[in-house]
């Protein structure tokens, strides 16, 4: 596993907090904002241009996960981000939260490893075992 930035590096969008973790992790932070199918290619994008890595795992949390069109939801599971991330981590800390969560995983069957965690503690360490790559 390569080091990475020995420091958090983040960027404070509009509607999202992308933080580059010190753990080679990224972490992407959604507002409660609906965001739709362009949007989330933009900060795919942007996470992609910016990132310290070619491959990282990635947590993701947010205030409201039903807030993604149906489109970014075909594209979160797609081939394309799994070429980005070597593991996906959702984390929340209710029930309505991870009843969205665990519907998107098994209609949408992500191609990439994907878990729900209560924990953000759990979830980094379950993302510390996928290794991240240097550009």
């Amino acid at each position: 596993m390569n080091a990475g930035p020995s420091h958090h590096s983040i960027i404070e969008l509009e509607n999202v907090i992308i933080t580059f973790r010190k753990e080679n992790i990224i972490q992407v932070y959604f507002k409660n904002h609906l965001f739709s199918y362009s949007e989330n290619v933009k900060i795919f994008h942007l996470i992609k241009d910016m990132s310290p890595w070619l491959i990282a795992p990635i947590l993701i949390c947010g205030e409201d996960y039903y807030n993604h069109d149906m489109k970014s939801k075909h594209f979160f599971a797609s081939e394309e981000l799994k070429k980005k991330f070597t593991a996906v981590a959702f984390f929340a800390n209710n029930f309505a939260q991870k009843m969205v969560i665990q519907h998107f995983i098994q209609k949408h069957k992500p191609k990439t490893s994907t878990r729900f965690f209560y924990s953000e503690e759990e979830a980094i360490d379950w993302l510390v075992g996928f290794d991240a790559s240097e550009t």
